[in-house]
């Protein structure tokens, strides 16, 4: 790739790869045109955080595993309260990021850019009636903050402020911490093109000009096995909602410190 050293001679011959235990499509996290450019570290999917104290409270049963997008305008109309200064859910697309990304596969199958990667789509009839929806529940129904004139929420969904959250199942750990209701899972809801969650993934990655990349390759390959794992799982504490500390203690972790 020009930027990141190729490790695919390393990672076949490595006995310690051999052993690890990954779900199989956690390599391809790591993988470009075949070839091996770092070791994989984590793996995360989009799901959905409902409050299930307020749906209760509200009336509604939570989304059940076939819940489609016109049950999510159906319940945006429900849950939304000005009273109680609770929005149903945020505008997932406002922010033209990884949502995006999500909301443009189910709603149309394919992706932001055409297959041979020289059209953008963003302004394709699909994904125009995607962002047709998500306006729809920001400015006609005020289901989500965002519309001129929108009135505060008593918070984020941390804070109660949320009925309906999209977010990582990471967040599970600052949510299971932080939150004082009730909370449940729910999966993406079936838009016209299907149900699939994105997913994204991390690596560790050893840049071409590396100095020591024996040294480099020797860390990364330790950061795959058992006791890789271990280290970076049960002696990092839980952060919240923000990860910068793990990757400080990460560092002081290593083969060499033995700890």
């Amino acid at each position: 790739m020009g930027l990141l050293r190729d490790l695919t001679e390393l990672w076949e011959s490595s006995a310690v790869v051999r052993r690890a235990r990954l779900y199989p499509f956690m390599p391809d996290v790591a993988k470009f045109e075949g070839r091996v450019y770092g070791v994989p570290f984590d793996f995360n999917s989009q799901i959905w955080y409902v409050n299930l104290d307020y749906l209760a409270e509200s009336g509604v049963v939570p989304p059940g595993e076939n819940w489609t997008v016109e049950d999510l305008r159906t319940l945006a109309r429900k849950l939304t309260d000005p009273i109680k200064r609770v929005y149903a859910t945020t505008n997932e697309v406002v922010r033209g990021d990884t949502q995006n990304l999500q909301w443009i596969q189910i709603w149309t199958g394919y992706d932001w850019l055409s297959d041979d990667r020289q059209e953008v789509l963003v302004d394709s009839p699909g994904n125009l009636e995607m962002l047709a929806f998500w306006d729809d529940l920001q400015n006609n129904l005020n289901a989500t903050p965002g519309w001129p004139g929108a009135w505060s929420a008593k918070g984020n969904y941390y804070q109660g402020g949320v009925a309906l959250w999209m977010g990582w199942p990471t967040y599970s750990v600052s949510v299971s911490h932080m939150v004082n209701h009730d909370w449940a899972f729910a999966l993406m809801p079936k838009a016209p093109a299907g149900q699939l969650s994105f997913a994204q993934g991390h690596m560790f990655s050893i840049p071409a000009n590396a100095a020591h990349p024996e040294a480099a390759w020797r860390l990364a390959e330790w950061m795959m096995s058992y006791e890789g794992q271990k280290a970076v799982r049960h002696r990092t504490p839980n952060c919240g909602p923000s990860f910068s500390r793990v990757w400080v203690r990460m560092r002081a972790a290593t083969p060499e410190t033995g700890s």
